[in-house]
């Protein structure tokens, strides 16, 4: 099958696709595991998430609300 279509269904891009298969190639199903620290930095301390998520809670139903008190 070729990267475009196996990008296309996947919904990413064809250089992504290729990636995941060098990688099942060289190093098998380990290959396949995202590493840790991949991604964005969390913004907020736990503090400041766990206040949030208490915010959000009593107010699920008004999110400008929410975003006023924060």
């Amino acid at each position: 099958m070729p990267l475009e279509s196996i990008a296309s269904f996947c919904g990413i891009c064809r250089q992504t696709v290729s990636i995941w298969l060098t990688n099942w190639e060289t190093k098998g199903i380990c290959g396949l595991i995202d590493k840790q620290g991949r991604g964005r930095r969390k913004k907020l301390s736990p503090t400041e998430e766990a206040e949030v998520i208490e915010i959000v809670l009593a107010s699920p139903r008004s999110l400008n609300k929410v975003l006023a008190e924060i």
